[in-house]
């Protein structure tokens, strides 16, 4: 228990490190403009080259990695369980520590990817490693694909989701935190998957275990039309053929999987999600606005008396402005159905509440060298038409919260 006096003394010395990192990015986003030159956009993320490994009868197989960290300053800070960073005004956590081994050619591939991870995100609490490897353990993506030709591929094991235009982890992207519409998404599930491609249109369809639930209910897809080298447009769709757990799994009485994350997103397997992003680059500059909708209707079984519904909007940007500086920001809006306080209704899924309204905004400011990057990232959120007790600080009741994240790391 953190005595009161203690509480006052993290809190000023929050208040100095995130005057400290304020001037950081301040500082990198003007060093950024002056060193701007026109170089093509560079996503952030692993390097294209890999360290070659020759395994004999298997053929060639490439071994990627990342170690990256971050500390974090907020204010309005939220009483939370043992493992989450929440309830504290400064702290840090290893956001990557993984390996990566893939082969990507020949008819017989397959991806790997091993290691430690949390999953920074936008107004919601922040959780270590530690807590965060109980959602799917050390191995994240694990699957086989067996691809007969450069059209056709199918794949089956531990696999990426379709939905969703921002990726899993923070090194995959050019914010440290992802955006609420990716707080109600998963990032892995179960299952087989069929791509093909032809011309400028590429599907894949997925039949897989929704929001990690053991349970081979689901199906989805994504829909892609490269216009030109310039724009892309993404139609996505998923839902739950059938229905998944009871009431009684939801509120903890009961339990039909020993992975406390299948429980807590029974809401979200039991819905269906369908969203559309845009993707525009041209030489330094990417801009990708997405539309999603999370419907959740009806369910006796589950234990829902009303059908509710999640709309979520977001616009992601991202400058380079030259070889090693780039600039990034995603701004975010959500709301719920209903009103706070409603019942019968399972669609708090960003935890603000039944009828809320949400903003988002962070900015990110990156130096990348090589395997080396740093990067800082101011982000506000603030909630309006929420229940007290659903928002931030020890109380719940206060709708804004500001933070300041630094993270560094190493990628080959």
């Amino acid at each position: 228990m953190v005595t009161e006096r203690k509480q006052g003394l993290l809190a000023n010395e929050g208040s100095k490190v995130m005057k400290f990192l304020v001037k950081k990015i301040t500082l990198a986003a003007l060093l950024s403009i002056a060193a701007a030159t026109n170089t093509a956009a560079n996503a952030f993320g692993l390097p294209s080259s890999s360290f070659k490994i020759d395994a004999g009868p298997v053929g060639n197989v490439s071994v990627q990695g990342v170690l990256s960290g971050y500390g974090v300053w907020q204010d309005n800070p939220s009483p939370s369980s043992v493992g989450l960073l929440a309830s504290k005004h400064v702290g840090t956590a290893v956001s990557n520590a993984f390996v990566i081994v893939q082969k990507d050619t020949g008819l017989l591939q397959f991806y790997v990817q091993t290691g430690a991870y949390s999953f920074p995100q936008v107004g919601a609490p922040l959780a270590s490693s530690r807590s965060s490897i109980n959602v799917w353990g050390p191995l994240t993506w694990a699957y086989l694909t067996i691809a007969p030709s450069k059209n056709f591929s199918f794949e089956i094991g531990r696999l990426p989701v379709l939905y969703g235009h921002t990726s899993t982890f923070s090194y995959q992207r050019n914010s440290i935190e992802g955006g609420m519409l990716w707080g109600i998404e998963t990032g892995l599930n179960r299952g087989i998957q069929l791509n093909f491609t032809k011309g400028p249109m590429s599907l894949s369809v997925s039949w897989n275990d929704g929001y990690y639930s053991n349970r081979y209910n689901w199906v989805d897809g994504l829909l892609t039309y490269t216009i030109n080298d310039n724009n892309s447009i993404d139609v996505y769709g998923g839902g739950n053929l059938g229905s998944t757990g009871t009431l009684a799994d939801y509120e903890g009485i009961s339990s039909y999987s020993h992975n406390p994350y299948v429980n807590a997103s029974l809401g979200l397997d039991n819905s269906d999600i369908y969203g559309i992003y845009y993707e525009y680059t041209n030489g330094p500059l990417s801009i990708s606005p997405e539309v999603q909708v999370i419907d959740t209707p009806k369910n006796k079984n589950f234990g829902t008396t009303k059908g509710s519904y999640n709309l979520g909007v977001s616009l992601q940007a991202n400058y380079q402005f030259s070889k090693t500086w780039s600039l990034a920001t995603d701004l975010n809006y959500a709301t719920a159905s209903g009103i706070p306080g409603d019942g019968g209704i399972a669609g708090n899924f960003l935890g603000y509440g039944n009828g809320m309204h949400a903003w988002a905004f962070d900015i990110t400011p990156t130096y990348q060298s090589g395997g080396y990057f740093i990067r800082e990232e101011l982000s506000l959120v603030h909630v309006s038409n929420y229940a007290p007790g659903n928002v931030f600080g020890t109380q719940g009741t206060n709708p804004t919260q500001v933070r300041a994240m630094l993270e560094t790391g190493f990628m080959f």
